[in-house]
C-alpha cells in the first residue's frame, strides 16, 4: 500500500499539510517534501504535542526492556516523583494502566500519550525503544536524558535481515536519540556492550556501567535462593548486600540497569550520591506486590526456558529449543509481561 495514493482523500477530509517525498504534486494543502519522511513527521509531531515530562529515559535491548521501564518507574515513585512508563504493558502510572498494543507505539500515539502524562503532572518517564520503533522513528521528539542497553541476542531477523542490521537499529538510540549531554547506561556483561560504550565515549556522553564488569555498580556475587537471590554490589569503593525477591540472573541485570538509570538522572531528581540507596530501592520495587509485571517473572522456574513466537524467526526458535527443556510456542505476538529466564534480560523481546 502506498500512502501517496490517499493524499487527495486526506485533503478532502480536512488535512492541511502533507509530508511526502519530493517530486509530488500536492494541491489544497501545505506540501512538506523530505526524503526521510518518518523523521520529519516525528519532528513536526513533537512540536505539535509539546511540552513533555522534564525527565525521560529510554531502554533498548532484546530482553529486559519491560521490566526495566517498570522498575525505573517504581524507583522514581519511591523517590517522591510522579512517574510513568510506556512499553509492552502500555502506559502505566501509579493510578492506572492503559494498553497501546505495541512495545513502541506509532509516533503520534506515543507523543500524544507523553504530552497527556505531562498535563497530568508526570515529571519522569521511562519508555521502551524497540528496534522497530527506532528504525521507524517512533521514539523521536523527547529530550532523552539517559538511554540504557540491556543485551543483544537473535530476534526479529524476519524484519531486519541480519544481526548487523538489528544491532544498528538498536544502537540508533545512542547515536541519534540520546541527548548529547545525556548518559548511557550499559549492562557491561553483554558481548556488544563495548560497542555501545565506545559510541557513548565518542559522542561525549556520560557513562554508567553495571554488571560483573561494571564500574558504577559492580555485581560482585549473586547467590540464588528458593525465593529470590542475594546480590553483593560494589559502588563507590564500598560493598553492599541486597536481597532481590526475584528469581533469575536476568532479573538481577534488570534491577541493576534500572538503578543505573536512576543514578544517571540523579541530578535531575535530587538523588546525588545515593547509588546504594537506589540499588536497595530497586530490590524493594521488584518485590512490590502491587505491580505484577515486575514480580511475575520471578514466578518462572529457575531452569532456563525459551519463549519464541511462532512465525518470527524459525532459526532463532530452533536455537532456543536446543538451550531449554521447555518450549512455549505461540502463533501470535507474546502476551504482555511474559518473560524468559535466559540469564540475560527478561521480558518481551523486541
Amino acid at each position: 500500500m502506498n500512502g501517496e495514493d490517499y493524499i487527495a482523500d486526506a485533503i478532502r477530509s480536512g488535512a492541511i499539510a502533507v509530508v511526502a517525498r519530493p517530486g509530488l504534486t500536492v494541491e489544497g494543502a501545505a506540501y512538506i517534501a523530505d526524503e526521510t519522511l518518518r523523521e520529519r513527521f516525528a519532528q513536526l509531531a513533537a512540536k505539535f504535542f509539546a511540552p513533555f515530562p522534564e525527565t525521560s529515559v529510554a531502554i533498548t535491548g532484546t530482553n529486559g526492556k519491560t521490566s526495566c521501564v517498570e522498575m525505573t518507574r517504581q524507583l522514581w515513585r519511591m523517590a517522591g516523583f510522579h512517574a510513568a512508563s510506556i512499553g509492552t504493558l502500555g502506559v502505566t502510572t501509579a493510578d492506572e494502566r492503559v494498553t497501546t498494543g505495541l512495545t513502541t507505539p506509532d509516533v503520534v500515539t506515543f507523543l500524544s500519550n507523553v504530552a497527556g502524562l505531562a498535563r497530568e503532572g508526570v515529571t519522569h518517564l521511562a519508555f521502551e525503544a524497540s528496534s522497530h520503533g527506532l528504525t521507524q522513528y517512533r521514539t523521536e521528539g523527547l529530550k532523552v536524558a539517559a538511554a540504557a542497553f540491556t543485551n543483544l541476542s537473535r530476534d526479529h531477523l524476519d524484519y531486519h535481515g541480519d544481526m548487523a542490521a538489528y544491532f544498528t537499529a538498536k544502537i540508533r538510540l545512542f547515536s541519534e536519540v540520546l541527548s548529547t549531554d545525556g548518559t548511557a547506561v550499559v549492562w557491561a556483561d553483554d558481548p556488544q556492550a563495548a560497542r555501545v560504550i565506545d559510541l557513548a565515549r565518542e559522542r561525549g556522553n556520560r557513562l554508567v556501567t553495571v554488571g560483573t564488569q561494571g564500574e558504577t555498580l559492580r555485581l560482585v556475587e549473586r547467590d540464588p535462593t528458593l525465593l529470590g537471590q542475594g546480590l553483593t554490589i560494589e559502588a563507590d569503593g564500598q560493598t553492599y548486600t541486597v536481597t532481590l525477591p526475584l528469581i533469575g540472573a536476568y532479573q538481577a541485570a534488570n534491577a541493576l540497569v534500572s538503578a543505573g538509570l536512576v543514578i544517571a538522572t540523579r541530578r535531575r531528581c535530587g538523588c546525588d550520591d545515593r547509588e546504594p540507596r537506589a540499588v536497595a530501592a530497586s530490590a524493594r520495587a521488584a518485590g512490590a506486590g502491587g505491580d505484577r509485571e515486575v514480580g511475575c517473572a520471578g514466578l518462572c522456574r529457575l531452569r532456563a526456558y525459551a519463549r519464541c513466537a511462532g512465525g518470527r524467526d524459525r532459526r532463532a526458535e530452533a536455537a532456543c529449543g536446543r538451550q531449554a527443556d521447555r518450549r512455549v510456542r505461540r502463533g501470535r505476538r507474546p502476551r504482555y509481561g511474559q518473560a524468559r529466564d535466559d540469564g540475560a534480560g527478561g521480558g518481551a523481546a523486541c
